[in-house]
């Protein structure tokens, strides 16, 4: 009988390695010269002079909350293997000179950013605003057109309200859109509104480095389920 469930227990962790070695294979990125890559652009929302929205009660800046946010998931995605590529690393805007900086300028250096990079998919953080108080959760809108996209954003949204469940807030539901940084590439792209600065429970709750990491495993965890889908892992 002992030797029976020591085999047993030998098979059983013989699948397991053979189980991870698998889903290793499948989500490193390979190497130079081969056709496959997984390269994610890491897009972190407005920044310097465009601050984007600000908190009701604090007046924390969307831009400062983005950027933290980008940087967490930036290292779950690179512990995971992949290779990342962020448009913006500090606290300025892509197109900002001394007292000058424009929008337009700033979007298309984006696009060309992540043109240049030829990701895999795009992830845009950014953060929501609402006249009511009561709003509150995270929103992810992917381009109407990419079914990809969708897929991305069906993973994400889903582990979002998985997150915000726990603070008894109901789940939303990911959102199509033709929003400029959606259109930027062939690769499925979504925008992962974090949560609504115009509520302040959802921006205490972003105010503390803790759930600005949960939110980045978060969306994290939703493009590891919707590469697990692709490749049916």
């Amino acid at each position: 009988m002992k030797r029976s469930i020591a085999f047993i227990l030998s098979l059983v962790c013989m699948v397991i390695t053979a189980y991870t070695i698998c889903l290793r294979a499948i989500f490193l990125p390979v190497s130079a010269g081969t056709e496959e890559k997984f390269h994610v652009v890491v897009d972190a929302g407005h920044g310097g002079m465009d601050g984007g929205v600000v908190g009701r009660k604090t007046g924390v800046k969307e831009s400062d909350l983005n950027l933290s946010i980008a940087f967490s998931l930036k290292e779950e995605l690179e512990d995971a293997g992949f290779l990342v590529t962020m448009t913006r690393k500090t606290q300025f805007g892509l197109a900002e000179t001394g007292a000058k900086w424009s929008k337009k300028q700033d979007m298309k250096m984006r696009k060309d950013m992540i043109a240049e990079s030829d990701p895999s998919l795009v992830v845009s953080i950014h953060q929501n605003y609402y006249p009511s108080v009561s709003s509150r959760g995270g929103q992810v809108f992917y381009l109407k057109t990419s079914e990809h996209g969708k897929n991305l954003a069906l993973g994400v949204q889903e582990k979002i309200n998985e997150l915000y469940a726990k603070d008894g807030v109901k789940g939303r539901v990911a959102t199509p859109s033709d929003y400029y940084i959606l259109d930027c590439t062939s690769a499925p792209s979504i925008i992962v509104e974090c949560g609504f600065l115009s509520s302040p429970k959802d921006e205490a709750l972003l105010l503390t480095e803790n759930y600005r990491a949960q939110i980045a495993k978060s969306i994290f965890a939703g493009v590891m389920s919707f590469y697990a889908g692709q490749f049916g892992a």
